[in-house]
């Protein structure tokens, strides 16, 4: 089953989170969370849901990043600023996050701006 999110915002990237206050930002990941959840109740039915929440142990994804250009990312920056996302898929499904195994693939921007979660 595949999630598609939208590009996660860019004020939660390390880099623009540096030398901040922390409620600068507070906005952004309120949004991104809500994005992450509305998301993943749009794309799963709820027996689907259901049924990933009721497996044991771990919950393997691949996480695959479609930059919205072409400008050069830096791969732990498009993670940092994911984890907004995540969070608000994990609350969707009613897991704990430390349950996600995530693998990352960083592809090129042939669906610009977007990233697609396969559970």
């Amino acid at each position: 089953m595949i999630i598609t999110l939208p590009w996660p915002n860019l004020k939660l990237t390390p880099n623009a989170k540096r030398r901040k206050h922390w409620r600068s930002y507070q906005p952004a990941i309120k949004s991104d969370r809500a994005a992450g959840a509305i998301c993943t109740c749009l794309a799963l039915p709820l027996r689907a849901k259901k049924a990933i929440a009721a497996t044991e142990g771990k919950i393997a994804m691949v996480v695959t990043f479609y930059p919205p250009d072409a400008r050069r990312r830096d791969d732990d920056g498009m993670i940092s600023a994911f984890k907004h996302l995540r969070d608000g898929i994990a609350d969707a499904l009613g897991v704990d996050d430390h349950r996600f195994r995530p693998t990352y693939v960083f592809a090129e921007p042939e669906k610009p701006g977007r990233v697609e979660v396969l559970l």
